[in-house]
């Protein structure tokens, strides 16, 4: 036989696996973990309650502070004594 022949034939080989009864009890396992975890998750899910109650229309109200903020940023902006612009000081 010539050696390149030879050579694949060998390399092929060192590729092949063949699964023993622990590999296959491993297999088993794991597809078991893996199906009750996504089983659980499809419980989770029909277990959670949404709420549906229809939102009022229009833009949800702004939090206090958030409001002041953007006050605050909407004046004419002063500079500080490095000459770098300052916000309006919080009232």
């Amino acid at each position: 036989m010539p050696n390149h022949i030879r050579d694949y034939i060998i390399q092929s080989s060192l590729r092949l696996f063949v699964a023993l009864p622990k590999h296959i009890d491993v297999e088993q396992r794991f597809s078991r973990l893996l199906r009750g975890g996504y089983n659980a998750g499809h419980r989770s899910i029909r277990l959670r309650r949404f709420d549906n109650t229809p939102k009022p229309p229009g833009r949800p109200p702004k939090a206090k502070a958030t409001e002041a903020l953007a006050l605050r940023m909407a004046q004419p902006r002063r500079r500080n004594a490095n000459g770098q612009p300052a916000l309006a000081p919080v009232i």
